[in-house]
């Protein structure tokens, strides 16, 4: 009767194999692991012991998504929906739709069919004009639908590239650095900050080491942080 090889002999037996299976019909080591039932490691051991070069990673990540399952069962139907309503519809919405996972649908849309909401390209000056003209009209997701693009796009372009900011910063005084300093150790910090008129995050800025301005220790009494 035939005995079966151990599984490092028929593998090094069937090198040449392996070789076919990987190079030229682009199977990764994931998808050879499991015609023989073993792990991805394993295979990646016997490869090494044989010598058999690694595709370049570029070429891997490339033909990766011809590889992916469609795990979730995805018709012509279901791509065809997603192509014609992705631009007008949310992903939960098609996903509720089609009876599928939200992060399928995701996936689905971006790596096998290619369709991205919005593309990628530069601010024009027309559209510099618009926001300079209107940020301080108009909320930054009104200018973001009505220049389509990202609220997240158009606030960063707002701020680090226009310089254009939303809210104006009230500069400083001494006395309210004083204030800050001398209160620090017991005042609770909303206290402080709606006696100044100055918002919190404005206080966490400007809040410093009390010896770098004074070259010396504040202490305060529990009177004068009673008095607040």
């Amino acid at each position: 009767m035939f005995e079966e090889l151990p599984l490092k002999q028929r593998l090094i037996s069937e090198s040449e194999r392996l070789l076919q299976m990987y190079h030229h019909q682009q199977l990764s080591l994931t998808d050879i692991a499991e015609k023989y039932g073993c792990t991805r490691q394993y295979i990646q051991m016997i490869f090494k012991e044989l010598g058999i070069d690694r595709r370049p990673r570029l070429l891997a990540l490339r033909s990766k998504p011809r590889r992916h399952k469609n795990k979730h069962g995805f018709t012509e139907d279901d791509d065809q929906y997603i192509r014609l309503n992705y631009t007008i519809k949310n992903d939960a919405e098609i996903a509720l739709y089609l009876n599928k996972p939200v992060k399928a649908v995701t996936y689905r849309r971006l790596v096998n069919l290619k369709c991205r909401k919005t593309a990628r390209r530069n601010f024009t000056k027309v559209e510099n004009r618009f926001i300079i003209n209107n940020y301080k009209k108009l909320s930054d997701g009104a200018i973001a639908r009505a220049l389509n693009r990202s609220l997240v796009s158009v606030a960063h372009h707002r701020n680090r590239v226009l310089h254009r900011v939303k809210r104006a910063t009230r500069k400083r005084v001494g006395g309210d650095n004083e204030f800050t300093l001398g209160n620090l150790a017991s005042a609770v910090h909303e206290r402080m900050t709606g006696f100044m008129n100055q918002s919190k995050f404005s206080d966490d800025i400007n809040r410093v080491d009390p010896a770098h301005l004074y070259g010396q220790d504040l202490n305060v009494s529990k009177e004068n942080a009673e008095n607040i």
